[in-house]
């Protein structure tokens, strides 16, 4: 789903039995990650949509350029915020990462990861 006017995106999944489908497992769809892509928008420390690459690495100088592949669609992007999931196997998630274009942030994404939680 998508609100242009807010610069904001939303991407649902299902983690229903089997595979199940959206129209068939309603109580099984969850938010999966939600990107800004909006230049209002900026993380605690500042980055913004439309900052530069250099600007990232000095906020987040621990940030790593990677591609999450666990949610429903893969992502790649700057690790900014990194977590450990509990489910199933105790891996390593970006909470909060940034997705670049020719040296320019274009979207925060925000990744729910509740695995049906």
């Amino acid at each position: 789903m998508e609100w242009r006017q807010l610069g904001l995106r939303m991407v649902f999944g299902s983690y229903g039995p089997g595979g199940a489908r959206p129209c068939r497992a309603r109580r099984a769809v969850f938010l999966d990650n939600a990107g800004a892509h909006g230049k209002q928008w900026q993380t605690s420390l500042g980055l913004r949509v439309g900052d530069s690459v250099a600007k990232l690495r000095r906020l987040y100088p621990q940030a790593r350029l990677r591609t999450y592949t666990r949610g429903v669609a893969p992502v790649r992007g700057w690790w900014l915020v990194v977590r450990t999931s509990h489910l199933p196997d105790f891996h390593q998630l970006p909470a909060l990462l940034a997705k670049t274009h020719a040296g320019r942030v274009t979207e925060l994404v925000v990744n729910v990861h509740a695995e049906g939680d």
